[in-house]
Parts: C-alpha cells; sequence; structure tokens
C-alpha cells in the first residue's frame, strides 16, 4: 500500500523517490510469491489485482510515481480494510500474508478504527508492517523564541510510530522507519519477509 497524499521533499514528492526504485523493488519478490499494489490517501484504489506476474507489478509501481495527489488525506484504517479484502478467508497454507504500507503518518480521518482493522487482519492471518519515510532532513528551522529544530518543526516520527505500533504489533507486524530513497521499498520488503 503506498501513501499518495505524501508530501514533497526538495523537489520531488515522496511518492516519486520511492518510485524510482520499482526495479530493486520487484528483484526482492521470490518465484511464487504473489503482490498486489493499492494506492491511497482520501480512498482506496486497487492498482494491480493480486498477481505473481513481477514485471507488471514493477511496470505499476514504476507508473504510480507519476500520480501527484495534492489532498492531505490519510484514511489509513479504511483503506487497510479495502487493501484486506483483497485476500480471501485465511487457509491452513504455509504461505505468509503481510500487507506493507509505505507513508509518513498515522491514520487521519478514517470511519474504521485500528481495532476493528486487527480483527480483520487477524481473521485473515495477515500481518501488517508499516514502513514510516522520513523524509529527507531539512534545513534548521528557527522558531520564535530562538528554539532550534534540527530537522524542522514537524519532524515527529517517534510520535508517528508509536501510533502505528499497536495495530502493527497485533497482527504480527511491525513498524520500521526509513529514510525517503529508491532503495525503501525493497528494503522493508527484505525486512518484512526476514522478521
Amino acid at each position: 500500500m503506498l501513501d499518495m497524499s505524501m508530501e514533497v521533499t526538495g523537489r520531488d514528492p515522496i511518492v516519486r523517490t520511492l518510485t524510482a526504485g520499482a526495479r530493486v523493488a520487484a528483484m526482492e519478490l521470490k518465484p511464487g510469491d504473489r503482490v498486489s499494489l493499492v494506492a491511497f490517501s482520501g480512498n482506496a484504489k486497487t492498482i494491480l489485482p493480486m498477481t505473481g506476474d513481477v514485471r507488471r507489478f514493477e511496470s505499476a509501481l514504476r507508473k504510480i510515481g507519476n500520480w501527484i495527489v495534492q489532498r492531505n488525506q490519510r484514511h489509513l484504517y479504511d483503506s487497510l480494510l479495502t487493501a484486506l479484502s483483497i485476500f480471501p478467508e485465511a487457509t491452513q497454507s504455509d504461505r505468509r500474508r503481510c500487507i506493507v504500507v509505505l507513508t509518513t503518518a498515522s491514520d487521519a480521518g478514517s470511519r474504521h478504527t485500528a481495532g476493528e482493522v486487527a480483527l480483520a487482519a487477524r481473521s485473515k492471518s495477515t500481518a501488517i508492517f508499516v514502513a514510516l519515510i522520513s523524509p529527507q532532513p531539512s534545513p534548521p528551522h528557527l522558531m520564535p523564541g530562538g528554539r532550534v529544530y534540527p530537522n524542522g518543526p514537524n519532524a515527529n516520527e517517534n510520535e508517528e510510530k508509536k501510533m502505528l505500533e499497536p495495530l502493527a504489533r497485533e497482527t504480527g507486524g511491525d513498524v520500521r522507519v526509513y529514510e525517503a530513497n529508491q532503495y525503501v521499498i525493497a528494503r522493508a520488503i527484505s525486512d518484512m519477509v526476514n522478521k
């Protein structure tokens, strides 16, 4: 799942930076793996239905980097429920199910709760792994009163991580922080597989 409402760092939207590594991300998938691509902000949209075709995944991921969403909506919980609907009911299988969410922040405005998402994920034996993207460090920012924020006043990934951790842990997943670059998606897939 790719959060399309992630802000711009430097000159490029974070989404464009992440999707520049589409080929490297596709190389993390092993034979027999199946993957889907879901974009979200206010609503979730399935860009690529579940497939074992790595080339289709790479192509869809590369193309989505050209989309820009200016709305500052992040209905993460609602979108996770949409993504979970892709999975059939849990069955006895040696296959591991996981949703990897790439975002810069926790939910903002969903109708559903983290508890509802955790319940749905557990019923489908699906772990939620969150790749919390930390924007590239910005120049120091001076606030009134002389206080200096080394990465700007809104760099608060620890709070965001605390908000996301209960949901991820309840599903057997995790939250990890990554610096925004073209290797993040590949690293997140690798970290999820090796968890």
